[in-house]
């Protein structure tokens, strides 16, 4: 299981989604591979500097705040706050 307070560098996961439809019969996806890059926010592919400025833009928020940045709480816990800077300072400078 991905845990994004421990996470450095790049994880690659591969999944398949299992579901039950409404009269229980279950059925697979195909695989699904993806990867994260712990603490790059705005996808640049690099923790840098407009990283740590949506960190900043997003502190102190929650998902009800009208400056809510879903992608700036890198521990997922629905709050932008100090874990979420240890993250991003423990990933910063890395490029993917």
């Amino acid at each position: 299981m991905y845990n994004p307070s421990t996470a450095q560098g790049s994880d690659s996961h591969n999944i398949t989604v299992f579901a039950n439809d409404t009269h229980g019969n279950m059925a697979a996806s195909n695989m699904v591979h993806f990867t994260i890059h712990p603490a790059d926010i705005d996808f640049s592919g690099k923790v840098w500097t407009g990283d740590v400025f949506s960190l900043r833009f997003a502190y102190g928020f929650r998902p009800e705040d009208g400056n809510w940045n879903e992608d700036a709480d890198l521990d997922c816990n629905n709050h932008v706050w100090t874990a979420d800077v240890f993250i991003l300072r423990q990933n910063y400078g890395n490029e993917y």
